[in-house]
């Protein structure tokens, strides 16, 4: 009976290991299956990754028309394309028109805001905070990419009565300031100097600039002459690019060649060039390199930080008079032609203000209540000399313009601009501009073309 007793135990406990293993088998077997889907919609989820990431880099690449007015309400339907030509394990994505958004992307917050705004906005005057905080920036596409109608199928996952998987990804493409340049993006070997056309550190459209190749540490350094050389940032002769732009691709952040200085002949040229495309009686709007000009020294190798629009307002050649100052200037942005009837009602004690003579340069004495358009043009004997006519004529066109030197060491306060020879005078352009080159560069007032996808 004791032996007997024994063997019915050892049968009990068989029984209970095979009731356990085929527990245990079905569990071990319901996890590889789970493992399995797993793995399974990894993959499919990556492809629906890479989906919504072409859509949001090819809606964000058309997300400004050609010329940068306006934002592009056909880019919503070049993302969605984009996105639907991918495919998720052989199946298309499923993007509808809700899943493609314009908005705005902040970098401090981490987060997309959706606006249907075509409307641009104004880079200029404003901080990086400001522009990252401003919802009306439109700057990023969002699109979402579906496995919806047809859902990843569950392979072994059915066991658990799972059919299949919806699944969604979403990727987030901007646009931010150009960080490369492709060639001939640049107009003339002429490099601005970046502290040159920030105002309190932030890019200002509303003031001008000289740049004088003179001597003077305090009117020489605003820009310099640069080869667009990168490869060996060999010192600048730009004399086989004047009046040309770059040939190769340009690379922020990476020094180029660069120097100061006089060079006359390449001068002369711009110059020549300058004549050619205005006459001299119209602004002439060129995109130039940004490099970076410690203490408003160009130095070679300088680093190239962005590009800028400005238009030159006006050239003097050496041995200019005050008799040479324009007559006539059109803005060829606003269309507005300087000298305005409110510029000729100016009275030309008012202007004495905005003239900021050489050495030994002196603002005429005119009777009290003289006005700009009595002696815009005249040369009157003991009155009003033609060059005295010229400084009245310069004051107010430096009034009209905005026009200033560098900063004053000392007292941070710019200096309205001289009637220097030779030298270049600049005003930054205040509307949006074509964009150009890849996203990576700082806020000089013009957009990038090539979108980044948001880490």
């Amino acid at each position: 009976m004791e032996i007997l007793s024994i063997v019915s135990r050892i049968q009990d406990k068989k029984g209970v290991s095979l009731v356990l293993v085929a527990i245990c088998t079905f569990m071990l077997f319901a996890f590889g299956a789970i493992g399995m889907d797993i793995f399974h919609l990894v993959v499919s989820k990556n492809e629906l990754h890479n989906a919504a990431d072409a859509g949001a880099l090819a809606g964000a690449r058309y997300l400004y028309n050609a010329d940068g007015t306006a934002v592009n309400s056909g880019c919503n339907a070049i993302a969605q394309t984009a996105a639907t030509a991918n495919q998720s394990e052989k199946v298309s994505v499923e993007v509808g028109t809700n899943d493609v958004r314009r908005g705005h992307w902040s970098f401090a917050s981490r987060s997309f805001t959706a606006n249907d705004s075509l409307a641009p906005l104004s880079l200029w005057d404003k901080t990086w905070q400001e522009l990252d905080a401003d919802t009306n920036f439109i700057n990023a596409v969002e699109v979402v990419a579906w496995r919806r109608d047809t859902q990843v199928a569950a392979w072994f996952s059915r066991i658990m009565n799972y059919v299949g998987f919806t699944q969604s990804a979403k990727a987030v493409a901007y646009i931010g300031f150009a960080g490369t340049l492709a060639p001939i993006d640049v107009d003339q070997p002429i490099a601005i100097c970046k502290q040159s056309i920030l105002v309190n550190g932030d890019y200002s459209c509303n003031v001008g600039r000289m740049f004088n190749s003179g001597n003077n540490n305090q009117t020489s350094n605003t820009a310099g002459w640069t080869n667009f050389d990168q490869a060996n940032c060999s010192t600048a002769n730009p004399s086989n690019v004047l009046c040309g732009g770059n040939t190769e691709l340009l690379k922020f952040n990476v020094g180029i060649g660069a120097t100061g200085g006089k060079q006359t002949p390449n001068f002369n040229k711009i110059e020549q060039c300058w004549i050619d495309a205005t006459n001299k009686n119209k602004t002439w709007k060129v995109t130039l390199p940004v490099i970076d000009c410690d203490k408003n020294n160009v130095e070679n190798c300088a680093k190239l930080l962005g590009a800028v629009t400005v238009k030159i307002v006006w050239i003097t050649h050496n041995n200019d008079k005050y008799s040479d100052v324009p007559k006539r200037m059109t803005d060829t942005e606003t269309g507005v032609t300087w000298p305005t009837a409110s510029d000729l009602s100016d009275k030309v004690a008012d202007l004495s203000q905005f003239f900021v003579g050489n050495p030994g340069e002196q603002f005429p004495s005119l009777p009290e209540g003289s006005t700009l358009g009595q002696y815009f043009d005249v040369n009157i004997k003991n009155v009003c000399t033609a060059d005295q006519s010229g400084m009245i004529r310069w004051a107010s066109f430096v009034k009209h313009f905005k026009l200033k030197n560098v900063d004053n060491p000392t007292t941070g306060i710019a200096p309205y601009a001289t009637f220097s020879t030779p030298s270049i005078y600049f005003l930054p352009s205040c509307t949006p501009h074509e964009p150009k080159g890849t996203t990576q560069g700082e806020n000089f007032g013009i957009l990038a073309k090539i979108p980044v996808l948001v880490q």
